[in-house]
């Protein structure tokens, strides 16, 4: 009787913990603006298996996440920034130069 107990309890355990966590999408609700100046990081999510939108994320400066609507002007916008900062910032990166010969001055 103990030994069918202890199966029990162990397979349901083992069930429990080795499931796999459930994936939904994060923006359930959306805004459809925040302050310029608030906005610490953009991350644009594409559809996934286990969510069919596009998500819109900004990380504010305070530390909290908001969810854009990607079909709002403003939010497009903000994720038009981001790609050209990042075009930016990889071209900058690619780019590299000699630096340029100084001659000593002359006495």
């Amino acid at each position: 009787m103990k030994t069918a107990i202890f199966c029990i309890i162990f397979f349901t355990c083992g069930s429990v913990f080795s499931a796999p966590a459930l994936l939904t999408c994060r923006c359930i609700a959306t805004n459809k603006n925040v302050r310029i100046a608030r906005i610490a990081d953009v991350d644009v999510r594409n559809p996934r298996p286990y969510c069919n939108m596009v998500e819109v994320i900004v990380k504010l400066i305070d530390g909290t996440s908001l969810c854009l609507d990607p079909r709002e002007k403003f939010t497009q916008a903000i994720i038009k920034i981001k790609k050209m900062q990042l075009l930016k910032n990889s071209a900058g990166l690619r780019t590299t130069t000699a630096p340029a010969a100084v001659e000593p001055p002359t006495l």
